[in-house]
């Protein structure tokens, strides 16, 4: 192994390292200050920037507030680090790190400390000044940052990645996107706001290809999520506890939904809290969505299903609304549970489709209202309404459905129509 070590504590350090051997090259960093400048450039195999504890790569201004440090690394080849189980780190404010490697089992571990890390606009190109981009397999990316208004852009292009992203403070920002170009088996995590509950925080997270896992946990309030997956029998995991959260955006301002694209797609979201919203869509065959909104105020569920073989289940608890659309397919299935002052459409295409319901409770003028539309064959659609107010109209058209309908309070009105 070959080590070179780089100090610099002057109010303004700019370093150039250059590797001059093929592999199994070691740099140390250490900056201290404000406005410091360090560039790297590794080529070969088995590169590191940073070892251990002991050897970390470290651009420090402490609790300071101008900071303005800024890191590039360039590595090129396979099983290269940085950190190397150390956490690089950077200290300050209005940091920036700029990563990128090129191979197979690559390795990136970064902290950042104080706020305003990376504030260039990811969502436009997602070009921002904080970047950490693998091209090859077998990549890891644990990325860490703790301040108010951090943002950071991560690419990993290739199979069997990983990228664990966490955050804590109000205003953090972070995309993940991997396999652009095709890949498989890729995971990643997002979490903000977990540790010490934070606001408007905003994820996005894209993957290309098949078997991939993506995970999405929010804290705190006026939170924004999306996913977008491509291909096959791939996996979203939501989680958001707080008030005014959604799931189903792509930037602020934005209605896009959350979309899955491909067959064997399966969808998880949990949301706990008041006004939280849910917005998406499946596009392919035997798909499923299940989500769990739970809270005293008003939330929502707003997505559709299309293709063959789609299965919807939907549990509110509180004030909610649901409207679940699915079309253009057979053996469909949807399930809804609400307590509250409730509202559900549903809408299924095709044959074979199943729709039940169970809406119990309401205040806010006395008003449950489900409305269930099936258009095919076989369809089967079982309701109970236990309230004041309720209102219920299903239509089915097509041959053998059946429908049960139990309405039990005051003001309720029922609309039946079988063809």
């Amino acid at each position: 192994m070959r080590g070179i070590v780089f100090a610099s504590t002057t109010a303004l350090g700019v370093i150039f390292a250059s590797t001059v051997f093929a592999g199994s090259n070691t740099v140390y960093l250490y900056q201290s200050g404000a406005s410091q400048d360090a560039y790297i450039n590794q080529t070969g195999n088995n590169n590191t920037v940073g070892t251990g504890l002991g050897n970390q790569f470290i651009q420090d201004n402490g609790a300071g507030t101008t900071g303005r440090n800024d890191v590039e690394i360039r590595q090129s080849g396979s099983y290269n680090s940085v950190g190397k189980f150390g956490l690089a780190k950077q200290s300050g404010t209005r940091n920036e790190a700029d990563i990128r490697q090129t191979g197979t089992g690559g390795n990136v571990e970064l902290l950042q400390l104080g706020n305003k890390n990376g504030t260039g606009n990811q969502f436009i190109g997602y070009g921002n000044s904080n970047r950490i981009e693998q091209g090859g397999t077998q990549g890891q990316i644990s990325l860490t940052e703790v301040g108010n208004e951090n943002s950071f852009n991560i690419q990993q292009d290739g199979v069997s990645n990983k990228t664990t992203v966490a955050q804590t403070g109000d205003k953090s920002q972070a995309v993940v996107r991997q396999a652009v170009a095709g890949g498989s088996n890729n995971t990643l995590t997002i979490t903000q706001g977990v540790y010490a509950a934070s606001n408007s925080d905003f994820a996005y997270a894209f993957q290309s290809g098949d078997w991939n896992k993506a995970t999405l946990a929010q804290d705190g309030d006026k939170q924004i999520a999306s996913v977008k997956q491509e291909n096959a029998y791939n996996t979203i995991n939501s989680y958001q506890a707080g008030y005014n959260n959604s799931l189903g955006k792509v930037t602020y301002g934005s209605n896009s939904p959350f979309t899955q694209t491909g067959t064997g797609q399966l969808l998880t979201n949990n949301q706990s809290g008041s006004f939280n919203k849910v917005t998406g869509e499946q596009k392919g065959a035997s798909n499923t969505i299940t989500t769990t909104q739970s809270g005293a105020l008003a939330s929502s569920a707003d997505f559709y299903q299309a293709d063959s073989n789609q299965t919807a289940v939907n549990y509110q608890f509180g004030t909610d609304s649901l409207t679940a659309k699915q079309y253009g397919g057979t053996n469909n299935y949807l399930y809804n549970a609400q307590w509250g002052v409730a509202e559900a459409t549903v809408t299924q295409i095709g044959t074979s489709n199943s729709s039940t319901g169970t809406q119990s409770g309401g205040t806010f003028f006395q008003a449950n209202e489900a409305t269930v539309t099936q258009n095919g064959n076989n369809n089967t659609s079982l309701y109970a309404q236990i309230g004041q107010g309720n209102t219920l109209s299903v239509s089915q058209t097509g041959s053998s459905n059946g429908s049960t309908v139990t309405q039990n309070g005051g003001g309720n009105q029922a609309v039946i129509q079988q063809n």
